[in-house]
């Protein structure tokens, strides 16, 4: 339990990991953004795809 308990509570009712697994807000920010292009350009490419099977008369 000793993982569980190392969870600490905020005023607010959050919760507050130990040190070892805390990240800087802005590296996780840029992380999800770099996720978030990374969804946006592989949507692109499906819909692409979608498009020129559809023009060549879809298989």
């Amino acid at each position: 339990m000793g993982e569980a308990a190392d969870l600490k509570r905020t005023e607010r009712g959050g919760v507050v990991a130990p040190a070892r697994y805390r990240v800087p807000v802005g590296e996780f920010r840029n992380f999800v953004i770099a996720v978030d292009k990374a969804r946006g350009k592989y949507e692109n490419l499906r819909a692409q795809y979608e498009n020129l099977r559809t023009q060549k008369g879809g298989e």
